[in-house]
This record gives C-alpha cells, sequence and structure tokens, in this order.
C-alpha cells in the first residue's frame, strides 16, 4: 500500500475520532494529511509533500479552527419555545386583565394584562413575558396581529 493511500486512512480515521470530540483539532490535523497524500499521489517528492501537510494543518489550525468553532458555539440563531412567543403578538380571545386568554401562532394560551390594564376580547396584543404557562400581555398599538 502506498504512503499516500496510508495518510489518506489516517485521516478518516481522525475524521471518524473527531465526530466524539467536536473540538475541530483533529478535522484541521486531517486536512493536513490529506493535503500531504494528495501531494504525495501526484509525485511530489516526501520532504515537500511532509511541508505541504504541516503547512496546510497550522494554517487550519490557527485560522480554520476559530471560525469553525466560533460558528459551531453560536448555533442557528433560532429562537425556540417559549423564548420564539416573546415580542410576538397574537389576538385577546377574552377580555384580559388578571386572567385571560390570547391566541397566539395558532395556539390558545392563558393570558394576562401585563400592566394590569383591561384588554378588551378581539384586540391585537403583543406578548412581553412568558412566566409558566400564562403570556404577559400588552395591548398593541394598532393594526392587524401578525
Amino acid at each position: 500500500m502506498s504512503a499516500a493511500a496510508l495518510l489518506a486512512i489516517a485521516a478518516g480515521v481522525l475524521v471518524l475520532l473527531e465526530m466524539l470530540t467536536l473540538d475541530f483539532t483533529l478535522l484541521m490535523l486531517a486536512l493536513g494529511l490529506l493535503s500531504a497524500s494528495a501531494a504525495l499521489a501526484l509525485n511530489v517528492p516526501d520532504v515537500w509533500a511532509g511541508a505541504i501537510g504541516l503547512i496546510v494543518s497550522v494554517t487550519s489550525l490557527g485560522f480554520l479552527r476559530p471560525l469553525a468553532l466560533r460558528a459551531f458555539r453560536r448555533g442557528p440563531g433560532i429562537r425556540t419555545g417559549t423564548d420564539a412567543l416573546l415580542g410576538s403578538s397574537g389576538v385577546a380571545l377574552t377580555d384580559v386583565t388578571d386572567v385571560g386568554q390570547v391566541k397566539l401562532r395558532g395556539e390558545v394560551w392563558s393570558a394576562r394584562a401585563f400592566d394590569g390594564v383591561l384588554i378588551p376580547a378581539h384586540s391585537r396584543v403583543d406578548v412581553i413575558a412568558i412566566e409558566g404557562a400564562t403570556a404577559a400581555v400588552l395591548a398593541a398599538e394598532s393594526g392587524e396581529p401578525r
């Protein structure tokens, strides 16, 4: 088996191990091994192929890994669950004071007026907070529910 094939197999092993760590270090080293493997497959002298692999590994560890970690840890920025309701609009199904019901994104929620002021039924409301299973809402200025 050629050295290029062995380096490619070693890179594959590093990629598999990377799936266990999710630290992107092994992935960057695998990139270096793959580049050295490609250089050897193109009949580049061993010393130069090793240098190419080292340069690619160090460069990717220094530049690509921080970018990948930042993107991975930041996440997609999608709000889910009750966080997704904050700031959204809905419609009061009943009069809302200390108790009431509103429709938010197609679901009926128990609600209370955030400031204690009566919100008439069929009024547009904005969600200020979610407290357990109750939405704290304020009457919207005007317009249709979103």
